[in-house]
């Protein structure tokens, strides 16, 4: 009896169903699972939809296959985590250059260990940002075809491998100008 699942590594109450084969086993069998934490939900005998549970750990699963008089038995064995829910440290420092129709944006760096980069949100009123730029890596931007004589307003945020976003840095302004 061999088990087959897309992946063992599970978050907190993830679903995972989990295949049997049963290889050289004809019917009649009686099959059962089980498992040391989480919840099974056996949609057939061959299949089985494990729930994580709601705590970081190692579970085992277990299929028993009788057939006749022989117990045939497989294990697999999940590792449930918790999901990162930390956001990263606010982008501290920003500073904000004009030139002609463009503005350099620059900030301090975030250490964490998981970040993903930056992403820049602007627009022409304070709060109210209707444009960005993301796919950042760098502490650095140079934002390019703005209106000279127009003041914008930007934050950074930053963004973690796990899909977590700081609060925005302090908002900054400046207006491109044509340095005439």
């Amino acid at each position: 009896v061999s088990l087959s699942v897309p992946t063992t590594t599970v978050l907190v109450d993830q679903q995972v169903t989990i295949s049997a084969t049963l290889s050289d086993i004809t019917a009649p069998y009686e099959i059962s699972w089980s498992t040391t934490s989480g919840t099974l939900n056996t949609t057939n005998s061959v299949a089985a939809v494990f729930t994580a549970p709601r705590r970081a750990g190692t579970v085992t699963v277990n299929i028993n296959v009788v057939k006749d008089d022989r117990v045939l038995t497989s294990e697999i064995v999940f590792t449930v985590s918790v999901p990162d829910t930390t956001p990263p440290a606010t982008p501290t420092q920003v500073q904000a250059l004009s030139g002609d129709n463009q503005g350099a944006l620059s900030w301090s760096g975030n250490n964490e260990s998981d970040m993903a980069g930056y992403k820049i949100f602007y627009g022409t009123t304070s709060g109210l940002y209707t444009q960005s730029v993301s796919g950042l890596t760098t502490t650095h931007y140079t934002l390019t075809g703005l209106t000279n004589d127009t003041t914008y307003y930007f934050v950074v945020v930053a963004l973690d491998t796990h899909g977590n976003i700081s609060a925005p840095s302090a908002e900054v302004s400046q207006a491109p100008t044509d340095g005439g």
